[in-house]
């Protein structure tokens, strides 16, 4: 992806809204770790049918975020959010359910 693609555009549109929890929450959610430093990889999605319908897939272990083209910065800011707060399975810091501390 290339920093004038769109979706890299709404990408760091998206980011700069985020609170700290949810920067956190969004790098373990790339790359099971909560912490820096980690160089992420934004990649592009390829999707059948309606981009707005799938969620961003991330792997772990290149650290990379693979993002479809959705249709605005709407529905990549809701579909992040969604995957941030609900798709922690992996968990390099410790308790994934435990995000209350300021660690």
């Amino acid at each position: 992806v290339h920093e004038t693609d769109q979706i890299c555009i709404y990408f760091w549109d998206v980011l700069s809204a985020f609170t700290q929890r949810e920067l956190k929450l969004l790098l373990r959610f790339i790359a099971g770790r909560s912490r820096l430093p980690v160089q992420i990889k934004l990649q592009r999605m390829l999707t059948d049918g309606n981009p707005d319908n799938y969620l961003p897939q991330a792997h772990t272990c290149f650290f990379s975020i693979e993002l479809p083209a959705y249709s605005c910065v709407d529905a990549l800011r809701n579909k992040l959010l969604y995957a941030i707060y609900n798709c922690r399975a992996i968990d390099t810091d410790g308790d994934p359910d435990n995000m209350d501390d300021d660690d």
